[in-house]
């Protein structure tokens, strides 16, 4: 039974982790683990802090959250994951200037204890019913597939200037390429292994950041269907889509909106409306962690698939230049 949680760093993420647990395990205690100079932010008083993950591990925490920017995850998961605390973490796993052997210490410990990464759109019920739709080769043969996400980053948080957060900053693991990552993971998961092919990364000046705010990527699966990739900060109105083009027929995902469309050969439309709240995806992976912790289920996104992201993030960087 899942009785005490520590959420390791409380920025955006990490309040929206707290909430959620506060609102809907409410028998669940809470501690959070800060940098003392960021403890001025913290208005609850409702839980513990801790300044250093020796006492937050003290404590005896069930589980731990990692939503701490990703150039520190790696060290805070190996120090949690050794304690045998099992694990969330917030994606991206880490950066991609980290090398694959840096992690076998986390690997190892994933065969004990689970590991279960952030990629949130796993757990939205378009993206089960898409899985199913190809596994069951509702539009045929697989032709092209393209991932689309453009934002405008002063947007994303309120009453927040956005030079200063994660996302605009290269020291703690900003740039379009991993704050944007889900949808390389989409595609990793919907297709395969990918062979990255070509890559265009910019910055357009819009933001004045010193981060890539506009990335195009093309790929071929291990089955050589066409992977197409557009991620940036820097698009208004904002467009979230995956659109998948087969021999029987079209897959339509706007993420945005909820709405999820399937078009036959025959043209015809089936239509489907999901939730557009980004917390109730949230709260179906805190349901699912909780359930992996309970030894009830394994992690539906592994270590190994945060290891394939980041791969394929350096891929991307080296073919751009």
């Amino acid at each position: 039974m899942i009785q005490k949680v520590l959420i390791c760093g409380y920025g955006s993420i990490g309040k929206k982790y707290f909430n959620l647990i506060k609102s809907n395990w409410k028998k669940i205690d809470i501690a959070l683990l800060r940098s003392k100079q960021d403890s001025k932010n913290i208005t609850n008083d409702d839980h513990l802090n801790f300044y250093s993950l020796k006492n937050a591990t003290n404590w005896k925490p069930s589980a731990a959250i990692i939503s701490s920017p990703a150039p520190f995850h790696l060290d805070q998961a190996t120090y949690l994951a050794r304690e045998g605390i099992p694990l969330l973490i917030e994606k991206p796993l880490g950066i991609d200037s980290q090398l694959d052997n840096e992690w076998n210490d986390l690997r190892k410990s994933s065969k004990s204890i689970p590991i279960l990464l952030g990629y949130v759109l796993r757990h939205d019920p378009a993206y089960k019913a898409i899985k199913d739709w190809l596994k069951n080769d509702k539009i045929g043969k697989i032709i092209e597939a393209s991932f689309i996400c453009g934002s405008w980053l002063p947007s994303w948080r309120n009453n927040t200037n956005y030079k200063k957060t994660v996302s605009a900053r290269s020291e703690l693991g900003g740039g379009v390429l991993l704050e944007l990552s889900h949808e390389l993971d989409l595609m990793n998961s919907l297709f395969g292994d990918l062979d990255i092919k070509s890559s265009i990364i910019s910055n357009s000046n819009l933001l004045n950041i010193n981060v890539e705010d506009n990335v195009q990527v093309s790929a071929l699966s291990k089955s050589k269907i066409s992977l197409y990739l557009s991620l940036d900060f820097c698009t208004k109105p904002p467009i979230r889509n995956i659109i998948i083009r087969g021999s029987e027929g079209r897959i339509n995902w706007d993420i945005i909106s909820g709405e999820l469309v399937y078009i036959d050969s025959r043209n015809r439309e089936i239509i489907k409306n999901y939730s557009t709240n980004p917390l109730d995806r949230l709260k179906n992976e805190l349901e699912h962690f909780f359930d992996c912790c309970q030894k009830k289920i394994k992690p539906i996104v592994t270590i190994e698939d945060g290891l394939k992201v980041l791969n394929y993030i350096r891929e991307i960087r080296s073919i751009n230049k």
